[in-house]
């Protein structure tokens, strides 16, 4: 199962699982799959989604902004394996072991 792990931030040591079934919303609010700490991050901030086995990241609107190895994500933007993903200040990895 596919995971994000959180390198730095107010967040750092935690670990997220992500369902291949639904897409995981990432921000500040209680029901968002991945919940960060950051007061950087959006309440919704993005989505992390499997589609045809492929993983893929969408900023949602966010004032801050979503990168995804420093390039900042406009539309989708495909998730491999040991990629880095800046939201606010939080540094997470995308695992992608199954």
């Amino acid at each position: 199962m596919a995971s994000v792990k959180v390198l730095k931030g107010e967040d750092a040591g935690r670990s997220f699982k992500l369902s291949s079934a639904i897409p995981n919303r990432i921000g500040r609010s209680p029901d968002n799959e991945v919940q960060l700490s950051d007061t950087r991050v959006s309440a919704n901030h993005s989505i992390i989604e499997c589609n045809g086995g492929i993983w893929f990241l969408a900023d949602m609107g966010s004032r801050n902004g979503s990168y995804v190895n420093k390039e900042r994500v406009a539309q989708k933007k495909a998730l491999f394996d040991g990629d880095r993903i800046l939201i606010g200040k939080t540094l997470l990895e995308m695992d992608e072991e199954e």
